[in-house]
């Protein structure tokens, strides 16, 4: 779970502050399980830099979430994809979205497979992450000129097992972008039930300054 003080410093002035919460028209049924408000009211602070000017503020706000398998930032996550003007920021947040999502899936790791990774049937208690094939396709869209995005999007798809992508994948195994040629190939893997491999994707540091430090200063 999210491991963070609710009650740390003030928006610093690059912040919009007052800003509505986010659309979940994207999410679709998961919306519904996504507790948004109470996201925005527990973590006030990181809500803030997320929705910042300051690079770095969104950057550290970003690696935060992508420890996490907490599907309530999910539509802020989104929400600094979708509107960012900067390919770099575009990349950070997907991959936010992407160690999200496969962070919460891999809590049903077929603990009995020990040649890769593959996944146990949902439980009751699972969410459905079915809609987010929504977010996936406009993923890809958008990836068509950044690449980062696009291949956050292939592993999504891999772990999520979305089959309608098929097609979308198997064009982009041969990319000339190494990056997404190779979660393409991830993605064939999970889909044609040979599992896959599971590595936490990697946010570069905001100025040299980690979470820890940055976050709530």
């Amino acid at each position: 779970m999210l491991a963070l003080a609710a009650s740390c410093s003030s928006p610093s002035s690059g912040t919009r502050a007052n800003t509505p919460l986010p659309s979940t028209e994207r999410f679709g049924a998961l919306a519904e399980h996504l507790d948004v408000a109470r996201f925005a009211a527990g973590y006030p602070a990181l809500v803030a830099r997320l929705r910042s000017d300051d690079e770095r503020d969104r950057l550290v706000a970003l690696k935060m979430l992508a420890g996490t398998d907490e599907l309530a930032a999910l539509p802020f996550v989104v929400e600094v994809m979708f509107v960012a003007d900067d390919a770099e920021t575009r990349a950070w947040a997907a991959a936010a979205f992407q160690a999200i999502v496969t962070t919460y899936r891999i809590r049903r790791r077929d603990p009995s497979r020990t040649d890769g990774v593959f996944f146990l049937p949902p439980d009751e208690e699972d969410v459905d992450l079915a809609p987010l094939a929504g977010v996936v396709e406009d993923m890809l869209e958008l990836g068509e000129d950044d690449p980062n995005v696009a291949s956050s999007a292939l592993v999504v798809i891999g772990f999520l097992g979305f089959e309608s992508f098929r097609a979308c994948v198997d064009e982009l195994s041969t990319s000339d972008r190494p990056a997404v040629a190779n979660s393409a190939l991830l993605a064939l893997s999970f889909l044609d039930g040979k599992g896959g491999t599971f590595t936490a994707p990697e946010l570069p540091d905001a100025l040299g300054t980690g979470p820890e430090t940055g976050i709530f200063q």
